[in-house]
């Protein structure tokens, strides 16, 4: 499956697609967080919008759904498109800083 973002094209890993719906069973937890950072791709997936998607975490027996984002422009995935598409790969400040193995020598911290 493959989504398009802002002229970018990113490659999302399986998915079972039912009746248009998306199914995406992960193992790890923070299926919320996967969810928010997978609506504005739901806008073209491999050339349509999918109306839902459905996320399940085998660790934790839960599952969490929603559909595609309203105000894609104002997401985090918009903007790193827009970002990647201009050639800037540069690392940004974040949650994920905490556990980055480059931490001791980025230059986003001071």
């Amino acid at each position: 499956m493959v989504s398009e973002v802002n002229g970018v094209r990113i490659e999302l890993p399986w998915m079972i697609a039912d009746k248009g719906q998306l199914h995406w069973i992960r193992a790890q937890t923070g299926i919320q967080y996967t969810l928010s950072q997978l609506r504005p791709m739901m806008l073209d997936i491999n050339g349509s919008r999918r109306p839902s998607a459905k996320i399940y975490s085998i660790i934790t027996d839960q599952h969490v759904m929603d559909g595609p984002s309203r105000q894609v422009a104002s997401t985090s995935v918009y903007k790193m498109a827009q970002r990647f598409a201009a050639g800037d790969r540069s690392a940004s400040r974040g949650r994920h800083c905490g556990r980055c193995a480059y931490l001791s020598i980025c230059a986003n911290i001071p």
